[in-house]
């Protein structure tokens, strides 16, 4: 009943399962696959991602447990699943008929994406990220070291930096007349989050070896 239109199953289990211990340590990697399954046969929804975030956590504490789990259904899935980019020029993931086929991450956000409550590509991208974040907490060594292999420190560092840049890498300004900046500071928690989840929280010697090296951090370049 996943891909039913106008059923919002997810939600419903997301709300039975929720902090719910009995439940969240009985869930069988089955009922995780088939969700995975759902977004590559149906499409990028974002409640259907955000449906893991459950069974990651109870009480706000992690469950290393579905931590462990989950990622290995993400890493098998990770470029089906994960949208790291949130751009659609040229996309595979959506029909060129579809209106937002062709937009970039900030174009999205101009035209409001971020604020639909089903039908949302950069909430999408957030879940994405905000995924990975939850996979890596409460110093889950392992998983950290499986999400810096595919996600460097320069890279969040990028994303964080360039939501609000367009095309020519000129900054939107703070104010200007119809551009909600709740999206572009939607987006960068989500990947402030990744950061410190996945490497300040990390005392592997790859994490700290990123931080010294990272050309964000310690360069200083112009019109950076």
């Amino acid at each position: 009943h996943v891909g039913i239109a106008k059923l919002n199953v997810v939600d419903t289990i997301a709300e039975i399962v929720r902090d719910n211990p009995r439940l969240i340590s009985q869930v069988p990697q089955s009922l995780l696959s088939h969700f995975i399954d759902s977004i590559t046969i149906w499409g990028r929804k974002a409640r259907w991602l955000r449906i893991f975030e459950v069974f990651l956590e109870i009480g706000g504490f992690s469950f290393k447990r579905n931590q462990d789990l989950v990622i290995k259904l993400v890493m098998d899935n990770f470029e089906e699943l994960i949208d790291l980019e949130c751009d659609y020029r040229n996309s595979r993931f959506l029909p060129h008929s579809d209106e937002r086929y062709g937009k970039t991450r900030l174009e999205l956000i101009w035209a409001g994406d971020h604020k639909d409550e089903t039908r949302t590509l950069v909430k999408y991208h957030y879940s994405s990220v905000n995924l990975l974040a939850l996979l890596a907490a409460g110093k889950n060594a392992a998983n950290q070291g499986k999400i810096m292999q595919k996600v460097t420190l320069d890279t969040i560092i990028d994303q964080i930096i360039s939501v609000p840049l367009s095309k020519d890498g000129k900054r939107v300004p703070v104010g200007t007349r119809g551009f909600d900046y709740d999206g572009v500071y939607y987006v960068r928690r989500a990947w402030t989050k990744l950061m410190g989840n996945v490497y300040l929280s990390s005392l592997d010697t790859h994490a700290i070896a990123q931080f010294q090296n990272t050309r964000r951090l310690w360069v200083w370049e112009a019109g950076v």
